[in-house]
Parts: C-alpha cells; sequence; structure tokens
C-alpha cells in the first residue's frame, strides 16, 4: 500500500524549508512526523484518558491509511508544527515504519503533491512531478487505496476526526473511538 512521501530530517530546518519550497506549501501548514508504535512516545505524549484509543488504533491501523495528532513533545522542532503543541504522526507502510524505526532523528514527512493539488498515487506521475527537486526516490508501486489517510486527533476528549479518507476505515474506527 505505499504512498508517496517527501522526508527530511526534522532537526535540519533547511531539509524542513526545503519540503515547503518543493510542494509549494503554506508555512501554516504543519508537516507529519514518520513514527511506528514503538517509538511514538518518543515524539508525543499520551494522556492516559486516550492512551488505551491510542494504542488500539496504532494497534489496528499502522501501518496504514490512520494518522494520529498528538500533543507533541519538545524533541519536534516548533518549525515543523507551525508553532503548534500537537504533532501529526504517520506510519503509512513497511517501508515507512523501517525508516521510522532505524533513523537516528524525527523524519519530518508530507504527500507527495503540490500543496493543494490531488494526492498522486502512482509512481511516474511523483517523478515526472519531483525529479528536479527530490534527491532520491523509494519506489514501492501504486497505492491501491488512492486517498489520503484518515487523521484522528487525539488532543481533545473524545478524538475527532480532521481527515475523513478510505470508508472502510471509517466503520472500523468508530467504535474504538466512540468507546467509552
Amino acid at each position: 500500500m505505499p504512498q508517496f512521501l517527501l522526508e527530511y530530517s526534522a532537526y535540519k530546518r533547511e531539509s524542513v524549508e526545503k519540503i515547503y519550497n518543493i510542494k509549494k506549501r503554506p508555512l501554516s501548514k504543519p508537516l507529519s512526523i514518520l513514527a511506528t508504535d514503538e517509538n511514538l512516545e518518543n515524539f508525543a505524549n499520551i494522556e492516559s484518558n486516550i492512551r488505551s484509543k491510542v494504542e488500539r488504533v496504532v494497534k489496528k491501523f499502522w501501518p496504514g491509511l490512520v494518522s494520529i495528532v498528538l500533543p507533541k513533545k519538545n524533541i519536534i522542532p516548533d518549525y515543523v508544527t507551525f508553532q503548534r503543541s500537537s504533532v501529526h504522526l504517520v506510519c503509512i507502510d513497511r517501508v515507512t515504519k523501517l525508516i521510522s524505526e532505524y533513523s537516528p532523528v524525527p523524519v519530518a514527512v508530507t504527500s507527495a503533491n503540490l500543496s493543494g493539488a490531488p494526492l498522486i498515487t502512482d509512481p511516474t506521475t511523483v517523478i515526472e512531478k519531483f525529479e528536479n527537486s527530490v534527491d532520491l526516490f523509494l519506489i514501492a508501486g501504486e497505492s491501491k487505496y488512492k486517498c489520503s489517510t484518515t487523521i484522528v486527533d487525539f488532543t481533545q476528549e473524545p478524538p475527532t476526526i480532521l481527515r475523513k479518507g478510505f470508508q472502510e476505515i471509517l466503520k472500523q474506527l468508530s467504535p474504538i473511538l466512540n468507546d467509552r
């Protein structure tokens, strides 16, 4: 289930700025951080009142088409999150999981499309669009889902869905998020 991402070290401001420049992305739109179920607490705080829900969502959907927003830890630079107190964590597929597991620093990511443009779901289009501005392409195939991730915001209770992705996931998420 490959998705296409632009990714750089979150600790190198010039790398983060490069993502914004490549995508023509407004600085007011925060980037995401690659995470895994094992390392997400390196980047975010999980309050006790939501811990069970976060763990269930991550266990069921990571790697996959659900991403989460949590209160960020100070390890995540403000220029990645546009001064916000939260961080958007993603674990899209086995490749991004491995990158996050083995990276010694947080990895800032975003989808590989121009800001506001439709999602790109095939590798040929990604290469054509970004061949003059991206240093390395890791091609794992075409996305079979052709949709964005569902974003769940755990910074408030009850958690809310900020962006709806694959419809089947929404049906599976509802019982977890609505569980008291």
